[in-house]
């Protein structure tokens, strides 16, 4: 049994998500802007640097329709993490099904040395928490919700 998953590219040159190998249980993300954390508003341009002790926000390019009560979320690729220290900032938070707004990767760097980040370079990894076959089928339209693009902390504190 499988389950479809609708992708959306936002930009022309941006990559949908795939798996590298047969087995492999994350689809690899691409990075495709350079994000500000509190506007969501590109504010920079491809190669970009992240600092030790730094972050970088990036959007992927891409919105998806994740199914409802399939468990979805962004996780550190190992490579990058093992390597050169550059890891996930909120690893496993999830993408939940009602979200229709780009996907977002919050990169920190915890190594000692600064570390690039290229345009449509496999910067993390989505994994889809289910024991059936995922399919990722690009389309031209979402379904739309209530919550659409209102992403982290649009629900408040409180």
């Amino acid at each position: 049994m499988e389950i479809v998953i609708k992708v959306r590219k936002i930009r022309e040159d941006s990559k949908i998500p795939e798996r590298f190998t047969k087995e492999a249980i994350g689809f690899d993300v691409y990075s495709s802007i350079v994000l500000d954390k509190n506007t969501r508003r590109e504010c920079g341009s491809f190669p970009t640097e992240i600092k030790p002790g730094e972050s970088l926000f990036l959007g992927i390019g891409v919105c998806m329709e994740i199914p409802k009560f399939v468990p979805a979320a962004i996780f550190s690729r190992s490579g990058l993490a093992m390597k050169y220290d550059i890891e996930v900032g909120c690893p496993g938070a999830p993408i939940d099904p009602d979200y229709r707004g780009e996907i977002t990767v919050l990169l920190r760097n915890e190594g000692k040395n600064s570390f690039w980040i290229n345009k449509n370079m496999r910067i993390a990894q989505l994994v889809i928490f289910t024991d059936k076959i995922i399919i990722l089928e690009e389309v031209k339209e979402l379904s739309e919700t209530e919550r659409g693009d209102k992403g982290h902390g649009s629900t408040g504190l409180y």
